[in-house]
């Protein structure tokens, strides 16, 4: 296994990119749009150096994973999923979380509260693999009730 990461300055978060170096397979962990909350404006640089990096390594997204939904941030995961492929996915307490946040937001009418503009929903303890390498979701609410940590062997 080897791990990607990009610093994105703008939001003072981290992606990460995790590689199975034997099937070439990756997974991408919180992946962001950078966002000038001032301007409410967003580009793709930060998110393009993954598209780069995953391109340049041949290598072959399977997973475009969330660890929590963000507020502080924009989700680069939906543009990523575009240019590199990969199945979305986040804790399934996420539909706790958009029953809370979207009437706040007023998005009734364009956010589904069933967590269905995800690929997939995790449950806790289940598990999945990128490539050759054996994964297990935790959920860890804290930050949001949503909250989960991916536990990857190595």
């Amino acid at each position: 296994m080897h791990i990607e990461s990009f610093y994105d300055e703008c939001t003072s978060t981290l992606t990460h990119v995790v590689v199975d170096q034997v099937s070439r397979s990756c997974a991408v962990i919180d992946s962001v749009l950078d966002y000038d909350q001032d301007a409410g404006r967003f580009n793709t640089d930060g998110v393009d150096q993954v598209v780069r990096y995953i391109e340049t390594n041949g290598l072959r997204n399977e997973w475009i994973l969330e660890t929590h939904i963000h507020a502080d941030h924009i989700s680069g995961a939906f543009y990523l999923q575009g240019k590199v492929g990969g199945k979305t996915a986040i804790g399934s307490r996420i539909k706790e979380v958009l029953k809370l946040w979207v009437p706040v937001f007023d998005l009734v009418d364009s956010v589904p509260l069933s967590g269905e503009q995800f690929d997939h929903l995790f449950e806790e303890g289940e598990s999945f693999s990128i490539g050759e390498l054996a994964a297990c979701v935790w959920h860890t609410p804290g930050h949001t009730p949503a909250c989960s940590m991916y536990h990857i062997e190595q």
